[in-house]
Order: structure tokens, then sequence, then C-alpha cells
């Protein structure tokens, strides 16, 4: 009996809790007026465009371009970074032989710089004969719901290679 009061109990409180609860909870950059001021423009009608104001799911091909001869023994990561040098969706590990990273990201803004980036691990555990050098690929992008963004990646053994 009394484990079923506990059940009753528990369950009024989750119904009371989720009765309590927005039904669409937003980022909090879908509620700041400097985002919405920029995220559209007015269309003829002097009204913002739906597709303009709406969130959008953009996904980022990053392509590695490289062939190595001898073995890689650090860690290195595949990453997109806005303008601000922030990343925009997790990283991912670079595995030798992987060509295409895949990254998606959710987004209001209507345009924006993308940077694409091969970085050495930072706490690398080895001292290696071999290390990757890579120019970062920046794009500026005019965001569309569901499109990809190109971005390819030339890694080189050499620091003098690479142009930064």
């Amino acid at each position: 009996m009394k484990t079923v009061k506990i059940f009753l109990a528990t369950l009024m409180l989750s119904v009371a809790f989720f009765s309590c609860q927005k039904t669409n909870i937003e980022p909090r950059s879908a509620t700041s007026n400097e985002v919405s001021l920029k995220a559209g423009s007015p269309n003829s009608a002097g009204t913002e465009t739906p597709e303009e104001n709406s969130t959008k799911i953009v996904v980022y091909v990053v392509n590695v371009n490289f062939q190595l001869d001898k073995p890689l023994c650090d860690l290195y990561y595949v990453e997109i970074l806005d303008a601000n040098g922030q990343m925009v969706a997790p990283k991912q590990s670079y595995i030798p032989g992987t060509k295409t990273y895949y990254f998606k990201e959710q987004i209001r803004q209507r345009s924006g710089i993308r940077v694409a980036h091969l970085i050495l691990s930072p706490n690398p555990t080895f001292t290696c004969e071999t290390r990757l050098y890579t120019s970062p690929a920046p794009k500026r992008i005019e965001f569309k719901n569901m499109e990809k963004y190109l971005f390819d990646l030339y890694p080189q053994t050499h620091p003098h290679d690479v142009m930064d």
C-alpha cells in the first residue's frame, strides 16, 4: 500500500511539473531583439519573410585531402568555427584514410563566416616525427535551410608549405 501511495505521489508531481512547462522552449538567441532584427529583411509589404527569420539546419562537408606514407601518431581534430573562433558543431577526430567529415548546425542567422580547421590535439600524447600543418578554410555563407557547404583542407608535413 505504501508503494502505491509513493507511486501516485510521484505521478501527481510529474503531471504538475509538466503542466507548468512551456510547450516550446526557444534558444536564448530566438528571443534576442538583436538577432530578430538582423535575421530577416522586410519584403515589399514591410514584414519579414518566414524563410529569412526561421531556424535553418545547415550541413558542412569537410574534405581532408591528404595521403601520408608515414604513420601518424598524434591525435588531430576536424572542426568548424564561426568568425569569433567558437565551435558551431562538435569537433570530430581525424582518422587517417577518412576523407569526408559532416557537421550540422541549427542557425537563425541569414549569413555568416565559417572556418574549417584541422588542428593538433591540445594535449598531444606523443612526440612524433611527422606533424601535420593545415591552412584554415574560411567561407562567407548565405545560409539556406538543408543546404550543404563544402570545405577542402590540404594538410602538409612541412610548415612552410602552409599559408596562414
